[in-house]
């Protein structure tokens, strides 16, 4: 039986609030954060992760897109234009066979 390959990707979780998921990280967060320190706030690239997974905490509703997709969007996108990638899970498992 032959062994297929292990595919590991980089993926950061990302909580929609109400109406948008956003696409960056590096934002400062706890009570022991300087909030004098310069932002080092940055929109994610393929640099930094294979696809974003963003959750919708109202209805634990998963969002599953690739880095490439995100390229060409602003820095936040709304839900309703995300319904593609809405509990899409075939677009993870389609990643994992490329």
């Amino acid at each position: 039986m032959r062994e297929k390959a292990k595919k590991h990707f980089r993926i950061p979780l990302n909580r929609a609030n109400k109406i948008a998921l956003n696409f960056t990280g590096g934002y400062r967060s706890g009570v022991q954060i300087d909030r004098n320190a310069p932002k080092r706030t940055y929109k994610y690239t393929k640099k930094d992760c294979d696809l974003i997974l963003g959750i919708d905490t109202r209805t634990s509703e998963c969002y599953i897109i690739p880095i490439e997709d995100i390229q060409e969007w602003g820095n936040t996108k709304s839900l309703s234009q995300l319904q593609h990638y809405k509990e899409n899970w075939q677009i993870l498992i389609d990643l994992a066979l490329e």
